[in-house]
């Protein structure tokens, strides 16, 4: 896939991220993680709170106000977050850094909300560390400088992943991405093949 916005990571890519976090190694993998497998933006993330994570159904319900979209959806995530929830909620890493008493399910390094930004230096930094990232050649609307691999890099590899390489329907696919409409899902993330379809005609072609 393309650098920048448009750059989708795949699983190794996950998997070699999560290997090289080295500061507050439970949070940043979970960071990653849910990133990965529920394809929320940067944003929703920062916001979610302990109550908005469902861990008897592994579902995570963003809410209207703190998404882009203009509905509440419900994510699911796989079971291998269970034990990353569990030690970073219940194992005393949060209690640690929560000394202002936040109710968000990520909290920083003094105690604060991590905000989105934080959370696309932490994905940033974790692909820098594990040698897949590197700067582009131009810069974002602030002058800043542009990475191959951000926060958003996990949500695009989330979509192209489910919409190519899974049976989940784009219609599915768009309401757990918060697209507004199913176009913009498809537009963005499925990868057309000229030949897709073929085998099915063959088998049902009428004589």
């Amino acid at each position: 896939m393309e650098d920048g916005e448009g750059y989708a990571v795949d699983q190794s890519e996950v998997r070699l991220m999560e290997e090289a976090v080295k500061r507050h190694k439970n949070r940043d993998k979970l960071v990653i993680r849910i990133l990965w497998q529920t394809g929320m933006r940067r944003g929703e993330l920062a916001e979610l709170t302990l109550d908005d994570i469902d861990r008897p159904r592994r579902e995570i319900t963003i809410r209207e106000e703190i998404s882009k979209s203009d509905y509440t959806r419900v994510v699911a995530y796989h079971p291998s977050l269970d034990g990353l929830l569990r030690q970073w909620i219940d194992g005393g890493d949060r209690d640690a850094l929560n000394r202002k008493n936040r109710d968000e399910l990520l909290v920083g390094e003094r105690g604060g909300k991590v905000r989105g930004e934080r959370i696309n230096e932490i994905v940033r930094d974790a692909a820098i560390d594990a040698g897949i990232n590197r700067k582009l050649g131009y810069t974002d609307a602030n002058g800043g400088t542009r990475w191959k691999i951000t926060a958003h890099s996990l949500r695009h590899g989330y979509g192209t992943h489910m919409a190519n390489k899974t049976d989940m329907g784009i219609w599915e696919l768009s309401k757990q991405m918060g697209h507004a409409s199913v176009d913009t899902t498809e537009r963005i993330y499925v990868e057309h093949d000229r030949r897709a379809g073929l085998e099915s005609a063959h088998r049902f072609v009428a004589e």
